[in-house]
């Protein structure tokens, strides 16, 4: 390792690693390959760094960082209004169960736009 502070190490002989890869440092704490490039790579560490220092061995798992997707997912965003509301003692929150379906955390996205043609002439509004 080359470098770590404030979240982010720079590693180096992570060889053919993956953007969204998980890493493991020597401690344990684990981090995702970003920043690819040709002689180094930025890691993302997802926990604390204190006890990350220079020279430590990391090692890729070969697995892509994967979120929970599903509706768990949509009820866990409501599930932060709910808390909210418990806490003026309007309601009571409810458990969100663990989605079982998974999805890569860096993906292409979908197109969601058609290709669009310059105005021909500027618009007066």
């Amino acid at each position: 390792m080359l470098s770590v502070g404030d979240g982010i190490a720079r590693v180096y002989g992570l060889d053919n690693v993956q953007a969204g890869e998980t890493v493991e440092f020597e401690n344990g704490v684990q981090g995702m390959a970003l920043n690819l490039e040709t002689d180094n790579v930025g890691v993302v560490i997802f926990g604390a760094d204190r006890d990350i220092m220079e020279g430590q061995t990391v090692k890729r798992t070969g697995a892509i960082v994967e979120v929970p997707v599903g509706r768990e997912l949509l009820a866990a965003s409501s599930t932060r209004s709910a808390i909210r509301s418990t806490a003026r003692g309007r309601s009571t929150p409810r458990s969100v169960p663990a989605s079982t379906s998974r999805r890569p955390a860096l993906f292409r996205a979908n197109r969601c736009m058609s290709r669009w043609r310059p105005a021909s002439r500027p618009s007066m509004r």
